[in-house]
């Protein structure tokens, strides 16, 4: 009876031991992840601009859905390296918070598109569907379908760290808020 009690307080020490190696890790992990969307937020700087409703993310003007006179679907190709950048910004975040995306981004620069591949078959064609983040006159629609989706990937990581996200369309500002958390590493 004696070795079996002895056993168990061995047993539990070893528990404590692999308990506190476990939170040291994932305090390790929490603060590498910290480090990593501080550095995201330092390569995709985004800042207002002088123009209402218009920000920009590495000094390419995006300008804000909801906000914005012109729809977002003009021939400029710096909207489309924009939403490129903002993308790729997007994938990595998700990949660093390990947030899997409701709609994944396939980074092409400014020929990025979305996948959505949980939709039912639209006139028999099953998913994957792609949707591009670039202007084609042919793909208007899906074009602005693009937007709405990444704008669901930003709720979603928003979400993800119990924030509260912005109205829709806001597409920076999501990011912004994103990038906010860095400035105090004990909101993780």
């Amino acid at each position: 009876l004696g070795w079996r009690d002895s056993a168990r307080a061995a047993a539990a020490a070893d528990l404590h031991r692999c308990r506190k190696v476990q939170g040291d890790v994932l305090r390790a992990v929490e603060h590498c992840q910290w480090r990593l969307v501080r550095s995201l937020r330092d390569v995709y700087a985004v800042e207002s601009t002088s123009e209402e409703g218009v920000m920009s993310i590495c000094n390419l003007a995006l300008p804000e859905q909801q906000h914005h006179r012109r729809p977002l679907t003009v021939r400029d190709p710096g909207i489309s390296s924009a939403l490129g950048y903002l993308a790729h910004a997007v994938s990595c975040l998700a990949k660093y918070l390990r947030v899997p995306l409701r709609y994944p981004v396939v980074y092409r620069g400014a020929t990025s598109y979305l996948r959505d591949d949980t939709s039912p078959p639209i006139l028999g064609i099953p998913p994957p569907f792609k949707y591009p983040l670039f202007f084609t006159k042919s793909e208007r629609t899906r074009f602005e379908i693009a937007g709405l989706l990444l704008s669901k990937n930003l709720d979603q990581l928003v979400l993800s760290l119990h924030m509260a996200p912005h109205a829709p369309g806001l597409l920076l500002r999501h990011l912004q808020l994103l990038f906010s958390v860095t400035d105090n590493p004990t909101n993780w």
